[in-house]
């Protein structure tokens, strides 16, 4: 996992709590940071937790009970929300039978969430009624993020949890190194059973990048590591998920270019076009499988200040009404 091994920031026999890992991030440097969130929906996860979660569908959700893609927000909200100064959180899914491996989806259809609460709320009620389909691919989020990063100038950590590899990876392994570029970290979470061999490749720092810009943590790994040391897994969680975080933003703070850019005036309208407006009352009714056609975003939803960059196309003669993920029953 990168050199994180020979970093002074991560000694996990030092940190019992969170408020210990948010200090030492502190001491580090971090002085705010913005989180954008993407989940996985593919249909592996229904079969990724047989050995790693009883044998449950990665994204089943049961009274009492958290599953890992809901511990994994909880346990970066717990931790990064302190340095997220406007609260907003740009959160998308990907994989899903109308997104596949081109497009993203907005998990709160009127634009970003508003604290890591929301996030968890408006992931509860949708993760039971999306359809797992494929192929994984994380580029359309990344480049995406990247488009969210140059529009609002600062440092981001994109947090992609998925339960497996990719199918592209040497597509991805540019769009990882495209990332590069631009102040953004990308934290990987693997949960379920895995293989997870392409995202420690990912992790080795390869592809050309203009610095070490993932880290790839497995869940799983995480939580027995915990029992081992006898802490606990919020707080081994935020360690490991977070040791690398530091190097790479004093590596971009050295280089102040790239930690603080202008504000676009435009954005690429291919990036824009990647993110289907879901309704979930209907996902077959309202599904636009044409990619030409691909209902297009505009970033005013994410960050209202912004200008309205797209217009939505729809296919001729099709209309489409949205409605607020809140009002969704299930």
């Amino acid at each position: 996992m990168g050199s994180a091994g020979s970093r002074g920031f991560i000694n996990p026999d030092k940190y019992t709590t969170i408020k210990d890992v948010q200090d030492a991030l502190r001491r580090e440097g971090i002085e705010e940071s913005n989180i954008v969130f993407g989940i996985d929906y593919t249909k592996s996860n229904e079969t990724s937790g047989k050995y790693t979660f009883n044998g449950d569908s990665l994204h089943s959700i049961r009274q009492g009970r958290l599953n890992p893609y809901q511990q994994v927000i909880k346990y970066i909200g717990e931790t990064m929300e302190a340095f997220d100064e406007d609260h907003l959180i740009p959160a998308f899914g990907f994989g899903c039978l109308n997104t596949k491996d081109t497009r993203i989806f907005n998990l709160k259809s009127s634009g970003s969430c508003f604290k890591f609460t929301e996030v968890l709320e408006m992931y509860n009620q949708i993760a039971p009624q999306i359809t797992l389909s494929g192929p994984t691919s994380f580029v359309p989020i990344i480049r995406h993020a990247i488009e969210i990063v140059k529009h609002v100038g600062t440092y981001h950590i994109l947090v992609i949890i998925t339960d497996g590899q990719v199918t592209d990876p040497a597509e991805t392994g540019r769009a990882i190194a495209e990332a590069s570029q631009y102040p953004l970290s990308i934290v990987c979470v693997g949960v379920g059973d895995g293989p997870f061999d392409s995202m420690k490749v990912f992790d080795d720092g390869k592809y050309g990048r203009k610095f070490d810009n993932l880290q790839f943590v497995s869940f799983d790994k995480v939580v027995k590591t915990a029992e081992k040391r006898g802490a606990t897994v919020e707080t081994q969680f935020a360690v490991d998920a977070l040791q690398e975080i530091p190097d790479q933003y004093n590596w971009l703070k050295r280089r102040g270019k790239y930690l603080t850019l202008p504000q676009s005036r435009q954005t690429e309208a291919i990036s824009e076009r990647l993110v289907y407006k879901y309704d979930f009352q209907n996902e077959l009714a309202n599904a636009v499988t044409d990619r030409q056609y691909a209902p297009a975003y505009s970033m005013q939803s994410s960050y209202p200040s912004a200008p309205p960059y797209v217009q939505t196309v729809y296919p001729p003669g099709v209309q489409v009404q949205y409605k607020n993920p809140y009002e969704t029953t299930y």
